[in-house]
């Protein structure tokens, strides 16, 4: 079981990236005959007690866990630890699939896992380019810590931005984060099959 950590602040379009992922899987899954698993779990990490996006995430016929009342990076490690053990030995999938809150860390996420499990989790961070900039100056901590460990970071809405704002959020991403990969999408037209076939191969071939 490979497990991906979609990590983003609040409104940086995560829960659109997971659907088109995880239809993604599913499509490639219903394509292969020769595969037994599961293609995907999802883990939905909400602080607040009403999963929305758990329900929305329901539809696309996926199994999905929800994580309730605790951040997975700090307060509810234990249960994150627990949850991912019970999805392996439940479900064994090919991809464990977790969308944190808006206001998690990925990498403490991907440390608990590693020291706890001996997983090296994929980090995948999307950025919001409208408001990257301002996020960056209110509470430039937790903006580097939003990408810190990120294997691809996705700078979205770019449709928001001039090209010299769209450059200029790049550079700040890579000044913070010199080796990830950076990819600039509006991903409410949706990434398509052949961008997430791409990852995957890195992924799943550790070239991350």
């Amino acid at each position: 079981m490979k497990v991906l950590i979609i990590g983003g602040f609040l409104g940086s379009g995560k829960t659109t990236a997971l659907m088109q992922l995880a239809q993604y899987l599913g499509n490639k899954n219903a394509g292969d005959s020769t595969s037994a698993q599961i293609p995907a779990v999802i883990l939905e990490n909400e602080i607040s007690n009403t999963g929305i996006d758990n329900r929305l995430l329901s539809r696309t016929g996926f199994k999905v866990r929800e994580m309730l009342s605790g951040c997975i990076c700090c307060s509810s490690s234990a249960q994150l630890v627990e949850q991912v053990q019970g999805i392996k030995e439940e479900y064994n999938p090919q991809w464990l699939l977790i969308e944190t809150t808006g206001l998690a860390y990925p990498d403490s996420v991907w440390k608990t896992l590693y020291t706890e499990l001996q997983i090296d989790a994929v980090i995948l961070t999307l950025i919001d380019a409208g408001r990257w900039t301002r996020l960056v100056k209110a509470m430039p901590q937790f903006a580097a810590a939003q990408i810190k460990k990120a294997n691809l970071i996705i700078i979205n809405k770019i449709d928001l931005v001039t090209g010299h704002q769209l450059l200029q959020i790049r550079e700040s991403l890579q000044e913070l984060h010199v080796t990830a990969q950076i990819c600039e999408k509006s991903i409410k037209d949706n990434l398509g099959a052949a961008f997430w076939e791409e990852q995957m191969k890195r992924w799943e071939a550790g070239h991350v």
